[in-house]
C-alpha cells in the first residue's frame, strides 16, 4: 500500500513539474502589412517569450518576386542589448535571420517587436490579394546561468 502511495506521488509531482514547464511561453509570430506593387514595406515580427532568450533564428518566406533588404534589417533598438543580426537568402524566396549577442547576453524584455524585415513589393503582385509570411525553422537559444 505504501509504495503504490509513492508511486502516485511521484507521478503527482511530476505531472505538476510538466504543467509548470508548458507555461512558459516562447513565441515568434509576424504582424499583417499593407502595401502596394513596387513599394517598400517593413514587416514586423514580435516575439513574446517568459525565458530569458540570448539569441533568435527563423526563415521567413515572402511572397515570391519580391526582394527582401537584409542589410536594412535590424534589432529593436527596446530589446537589445548588444544584439546583431545577420541574414542570407536560403531560395524559394525563403530568408533566414539569426539574432545573436556576442556577449551572450539575454534580449530585453518579455514582448514586443523583436525587428522589421523591409522588402520591396514585386510589382507582379495583385493588389487585392492577401500573402501570407511564413515562419519556420524557429530556434530560440535560452540564457544559461551556473558554474
Amino acid at each position: 500500500m505504501k509504495t503504490i502511495k509513492y508511486i502516485q506521488s511521484l507521478i503527482l509531482l511530476l505531472l505538476l513539474g510538466v504543467t509548470a514547464q508548458a507555461q512558459d511561453i516562447n513565441e515568434l509570430s509576424v504582424k499583417d502589412v499593407n502595401g502596394m506593387r513596387g513599394k517598400i514595406v517593413s514587416v514586423p515580427i514580435y516575439l513574446t517569450n517568459t525565458l530569458e532568450v540570448t539569441a533568435v533564428q527563423f526563415d521567413i518566406t515572402m511572397p515570391t518576386g519580391s526582394q527582401v533588404f537584409i542589410d536594412s534589417t535590424q534589432v529593436a533598438d527596446n530589446r537589445r542589448v548588444d544584439h546583431i543580426i545577420s541574414g542570407q537568402s536560403k531560395g524559394s524566396q525563403r530568408y533566414r535571420f539569426m539574432f545573436y549577442s556576442p556577449t551572450n547576453q539575454a534580449l530585453l524584455g518579455n514582448t514586443g517587436r523583436l525587428c522589421n524585415i523591409v522588402f520591396k513589393v514585386s510589382t507582379y503582385l495583385d493588389d487585392t490579394q492577401t500573402y501570407d509570411f511564413k515562419l519556420s525553422n524557429i530556434v530560440f537559444i535560452y540564457l544559461c546561468l551556473g558554474s
